[in-house]
C-alpha cells in the first residue's frame, strides 16, 4: 500500500485529576476564606482614610469599617475578576479547576491575593495561553477604569517634609495620571483615593503575575509562545530583579519564592507545534500590560 507521508495521530491521554484534600472541592471553604478577606481588606483600606477624633462605641466602629469599603470592594473585585478569568477560561478548555481561594493576612493590604487550583493538566498551548492570559486581561479591565475614577476622586495636599513611603509609578499609571489626576502645583502632593490605591495594588499584583517565570501567568503565556526557550528568558529576568533588589529590598523576597516554584516551566502532555495568529496577538497583549504596569521600584522609603 502507497505510503500517504503522514503519520498517525496517537490519541491525547485523558487529563488524570489531581488528589487533593477534600476541602479543596467545598464551596463554603472559598466563601469564609472570601468573606475573611473581604474583613481584613476593610480592615486594612481603613487605615487609608481614618482621622482622628472618630465616634466610638458600635456604631462608631460600624462607621469606621464603612470607611474602608471602597478599597476592599475595588481590591476584591479587580483580585475575583482576575481569578474568574482563569476560572471560565479552564472550564472552557476541560480543566478541571476550583473556585478562588482568597488569602487573607493582616497587614498592609489585608491580603496577598487568591488563587484557583487546576485538578488536572493543561494539554495544549493554546489553552495553556489562554488561561494564562485570561486572569491579567479581564483584572486589568476592571483596574484601569478603577484607577481613572479613584485618580478624579484624589485631592491635592501641602507636601509633607517628613519622611514616609512613596510608591512607585509605572507606565499606565503616569498616563491616567496626566489624563485623570489634579494637576499638583508647587509644593502641592497627591493623596491618592482609595479606589486609586487598590488600583494601583492590582498593576503591581498584575505585573508580578505576569512575570515570565515559572508557573505564573507571564510564565504560562510564555511557554505557550517559546517552548523550552521560556526557561532562558525566566533566567534572565531574575538576574534583573536581583539588580533592582539593591533599589527595593523586596524584589529579593519574591526572587527567593520564584527559586524555590523554579524558573522552568512544567511541559505540556501534548504541545502543539504552533500558535495561531490570534493567541499571538494575545500574547503580545500581555506583554504590553507587563510593560506598562510594571514598577521597577513599587515603594520607596524616605527618612
Amino acid at each position: 500500500m502507497p505510503t500517504t507521508g503522514f503519520e498517525p495521530i496517537p490519541p491525547t491521554p485523558a487529563p488524570r485529576i489531581r488528589a487533593v484534600p477534600a476541602w479543596v472541592d467545598d464551596p463554603r471553604v472559598n466563601v469564609v476564606l472570601f468573606l475573611a478577606t473581604l474583613f481584613s481588606t476593610t480592615y486594612a483600606g481603613v487605615d487609608l482614610v481614618l482621622q482622628d477624633g472618630v465616634q466610638r462605641g458600635f456604631a462608631g466602629h460600624l462607621r469606621i469599617l464603612s470607611t474602608g469599603l471602597p478599597f476592599s470592594l475595588s481590591l476584591l473585585a479587580i483580585l475575583l475578576t482576575h481569578e474568574l478569568g482563569h476560572y471560565f477560561v479552564g472550564k472552557i478548555h476541560g480543566v478541571r479547576v476550583t473556585l478562588p481561594f482568597f488569602v487573607p493576612v493582616p497587614g498592609l493590604i489585608g491580603t496577598m491575593g487568591a488563587v484557583i487550583l487546576m485538578r488536572s493538566p493543561v494539554m495544549t498551548r493554546r489553552a495553556l495561553l489562554d488561561i494564562g492570559a485570561a486572569g491579567p486581561l479581564a483584572g486589568m479591565a476592571v483596574a484601569v477604569p478603577l484607577m481613572a475614577v479613584g485618580l478624579h476622586l484624589s485631592h491635592l495636599a501641602p507636601l509633607r517634609e517628613q519622611g514616609g513611603i512613596g510608591i512607585g509609578e509605572s507606565l499606565l499609571v503616569h498616563l491616567l495620571a496626566d489624563l485623570f489626576a489634579p494637576r499638583a502645583g508647587q509644593g502641592q502632593m497627591l493623596i491618592g483615593h482609595p479606589l486609586f490605591i487598590a488600583a494601583w495594588f492590582g498593576f503591581l499584583v498584575t505585573a508580578i503575575n505576569l512575570l515570565p517565570i515559572g508557573q505564573l501567568d507571564g510564565g504560562h503565556v510564555a511557554y505557550a509562545v517559546l517552548g523550552r526557550r521560556q526557561h532562558r528568558l525566566a533566567l534572565g529576568l531574575m538576574v534583573l530583579l536581583a539588580i533592582l533588589a539593591f533599589w527595593f529590598y523586596g524584589w529579593f523576597i519574591w526572587l527567593l519564592i520564584l527559586t524555590l516554584m523554579g524558573p522552568a516551566h512544567p511541559p505540556l502532555l501534548d504541545p502543539e507545534p504552533r500558535l495561531d495568529p490570534l493567541r499571538r496577538a494575545v500574547a503580545l497583549v500581555t506583554l504590553a500590560v507587563l510593560v506598562l504596569t510594571f514598577m521597577p521600584v513599587p515603594f520607596r522609603f524616605y527618612p
